[in-house]
């Protein structure tokens, strides 16, 4: 089986499960009134996996089974958020803390004063679809700056389907770059609608 699969795989897969984490922190959060909250999204979208990749991947369709699992993480990530949000809008200051720690755990051992190699930790964090969607865009890149340019927010399907607000998304995947960068000489800015810069202070 192993022969079937590339390192691309495994570093989507670890995303995927990286997902899966933030998810697990968000549903510690909720409160007393959805106490079922997990049960609920793994029997409206599936369960997500956390053996290894060679044990549980379809070695007939690898691509489509991790981009199944890449829906399953993105509507329970989505419909969790929601769910709690709506119910309880103090809820979100929690979940923006639950980001920021995430980024900043999920960094600890690359912290790095290097704007191209923090984005780097950052794009190996992030879930942004399969490789072949191409993203993200690099448009300047260098040790003291990075700016690249999201070409296509493929993550709204999913907020939209739940009923979620697609800007609370953008606005966690923020604080989850904020915080991977807490500790180092760099600093995170929205210059404009779907750009944004690493740069040192």
């Amino acid at each position: 089986m192993s022969a079937n699969l590339g390192p691309i795989h495994y570093w989507l897969y670890e995303k995927i499960k990286l997902q899966q984490k933030i998810i697990s922190e968000i549903l510690k959060i909720r409160d007393k009134e959805f106490p079922q909250l997990l049960n609920d999204l793994d029997e409206k979208y599936g369960i997500l996996e956390s053996k290894p990749l060679e044990e549980v991947v379809n070695p007939c369709n690898i691509h489509g089974w991790l981009q199944n699992q890449i829906s399953i993480s993105e509507y329970q990530l989505a419909q969790s958020i929601t769910v709690l949000v709506k119910n309880n809008a103090s809820l979100q200051k929690q979940i923006e803390d639950v980001f920021l720690k995430m980024g900043d755990e999920m960094s600890q051992s690359s912290k790095t004063d290097n704007a191209q190699e923090a984005y780097k930790i950052v794009n190996d964090c992030l879930l942004d679809g399969m490789p072949c969607d191409h993203v993200n865009q690099s448009i300047e890149t260098g040790p003291d700056q990075i700016i690249w340019e999201q070409t296509e927010n493929i993550h709204q399907k999913y907020w939209d389907e739940v009923s979620g607000d697609i800007n609370l998304y953008n606005k966690l995947r923020e604080c989850f770059i904020v915080g991977s960068l807490i500790g180092t000489n760099l600093v995170f800015e929205n210059n404009e609608e779907n750009q944004y810069i690493i740069r040192k202070k």
